[in-house]
């Protein structure tokens, strides 16, 4: 047998109530064996053990046959039950009976030092007042027998009577659920392989499916999850190879935490849970459902008092909410990480995000020093670098955001635009020509192209080639029509090429985009003065001063146009 044969984790056994062998449970059981995993979990589902005791006993004397055969590390013996009330000494003496199956193994364990690979683990059912009590009346006796029992109570004011009689610390306390024993102990066992899978390498990246098989041999049925219908039995190895698909998986696991806060409260593993919860959080957002994310990290925070998960949870939580474009939201989450961790690099990092969202580049580029002096992961180090840069940059700090972008690896196209930017700044205009050149090279995003044609076109016009900057200001209009700089600065440069017309239909477009323009209102007046229409020009600067007094050459060519027109 393989051990990719051996993919069985649980198997639950439906015996039910009287017998209606359609076919025996040891006989199933014995073809479902060589399919069990290393460490699997064995259930036997019964309404009344002493009804059946026979078929009871059969299948766990079938089960430790076969353990010394097939060698499996560890098999649990999970009988699930009701306790009948006034009933307890009987299914005492059941236990004695039965426990004695497992003294081999447990001799075995003794003598090389190891768990046994058998144990026997009850899940007690109390579904009245007056079976709870026979059940805790079992419980001792049990113990003293290193059979180790769980309790299944039905919801009361007396639940917290019984659990503090049951002793937590010791036993494992399940809540009875309209659903039925099957789902309750399923979905329980789901919640333990849930916490395995929060604190292990997958955690967090993947969801594997249940590996588990519900029989019901009396009737001839069998199922891979409570979710699945009911199937004929037939060929073990069919079933084995059909787990439930990743979507009902994952539906399952989002739901399950929440339908089992109460067994977990009461059984004292918030900690788990909110581990199991952040967890599923970092998944959902993995997978770009931000939605469920927030859930699952908000549950999280209200569940875990641990400082990590909680800074953890807190840090996602802020940066899921900076997409969004929320900002002040992700502000105070941020914040209160911070206060957890104050001097983490990546929520000092997400923080000046905030900042440079906020466009206050003084403080973002702040935070990004200290962040980068905190050290932080190398794939975010080089984004970080840019971010400061083009702080810098805003602040006309050309010098600082070359420095920056000089320690960043990446040589994609943003990185050379802005050395490109920051070149240009300190006016080495030749050098931020080749810059912008190697940028749309590296081919720049399509939101981004239009950016870099303009600036190799603004290269070209403080370099005085204006025929060159003509062709590279249509290829940026060409990219975004409606570019302001583009059509200002194509005005501009046909001006400068005498080619007045083409000008003023440039900067009426540039007026179309921004009808206040004071500066493109007296560029048009510039370009009539030079074709000769003077009383046109004198128009055009009047409405430019109207709207912006300040601008001097305006006022100076309007005086000098009225002064020409007195002496004639």
């Amino acid at each position: 047998m393989s051990p990719q044969a051996r993919s069985l984790r649980r198997v639950y056994v439906v015996l039910g109530g009287p017998s209606r062998k359609k076919q025996s449970a040891s006989l199933a059981l014995e073809s479902v064996f060589p399919f069990l995993n290393h460490q699997a979990d064995l259930y036997l589902l019964l309404d009344d053990p002493l009804l059946r005791f026979e078929d009871f006993c059969k299948v766990l004397e079938t089960s430790a046959r076969l353990l010394r055969k097939h060698g499996i590390l560890r098999l649990q013996i999970r009988p699930v039950h009701p306790v009948a009330a006034q009933r307890a000494k009987q299914f005492g003496d059941v236990y004695i009976l039965i426990s004695a199956l497992g003294r081999p193994f447990h001799q075995e364990a003794l003598a090389h030092q190891v768990a046994s690979r058998w144990m026997l683990l009850p899940v007690l059912r109390g579904r009245s007042e007056a079976e709870v009590e026979a059940a805790l009346e079992l419980v001792p006796f049990l113990r003293e027998r290193m059979i180790l029992p769980s309790l299944s109570l039905p919801p009361s004011p007396r639940l917290g009577q019984w659990a503090e009689r049951l002793e937590l610390g010791k036993a494992r306390l399940f809540l009875e659920d309209q659903r039925g024993p099957l789902e309750n102990v399923f979905f329980q066992d789901l919640l333990d392989e849930m916490l395995s899978w929060s604190l292990s390498s997958k955690g967090g990246f993947a969801v594997e499916p249940c590996r588990s098989l519900i029989l019901d041999p009396e009737k001839g049925l069998a199922r891979v999850c409570p979710r699945k219908e009911w199937r004929a039995w037939g060929d073990p190895a069919d079933f084995c190879s059909k787990l439930p698909d990743l979507g009902t998986c994952l539906e399952c696991w989002d739901e399950l935490p929440a339908r089992l806060e109460d067994v977990l409260r009461w059984n004292r593993r918030e900690e788990e849970g909110g581990r199991i919860r952040h967890q599923l959080g970092v998944f959902a957002m993995s997978r770009g459902d931000i939605e469920t994310a927030h859930k699952h990290l908000r549950a999280s925070l209200e569940m875990s008092r641990a400082p990590q998960l909680r800074f953890e949870s807190l840090l996602y939580l802020g940066v899921m909410r900076l997409q969004e474009e929320r900002i002040q939201e992700a502000q105070e989450l941020l914040e209160e990480a911070r206060s957890l961790r104050p001097h983490d690099g990546a929520v000092l990092y997400h923080l000046a995000r905030c900042q440079f969202a906020w466009k206050d580049y003084i403080e973002a580029a702040e935070l990004f020093q200290k962040a980068l002096a905190a050290s932080v992961e190398k794939g975010i180090r080089d984004e970080l670098l840019l971010q400061l840069a083009i702080c810098h940059i805003h602040l006309e700090e050309f010098q600082e955001a070359w420095e920056a972008l000089e320690k960043a690896n990446k040589q994609t196209a943003p990185f050379c635009f802005y050395r490109g930017m920051a070149l240009l700044g300190q006016g080495k205009v030749v050098e931020a020509l080749e810059k912008f050149r190697e940028a749309l090279e590296r081919g720049p995003e399509p939101e981004d192209l239009a950016s870099v044609l303009f600036y190799l076109a603004h290269c070209f016009k403080e370099l005085g080639f204006f025929k060159e900057a003509v062709a590279w200001l249509k290829k940026a209009l060409e990219a975004e029509p409606r570019s302001y700089e583009a059509w200002n600065l194509l005005g501009f440069c046909r001006f400068k090429l005498g080619l007045y017309h083409d000008a003023i239909e440039a900067f009426l477009k540039a007026l179309e985009i921004n009808p206040r323009s004071a500066i493109d209102l007296a560029n048009i007046g510039s370009n009539l003065r030079d074709l000769g229409d003077r009383e046109g020009a004198m128009a055009w600067y009047q409405r430019a001063l109207a709207l912006d007094p300040t601008l001097s050459f305006a006022a100076e060519n309007l005086r000098r146009l009225k002064g020409e027109e007195s002496e004639e």
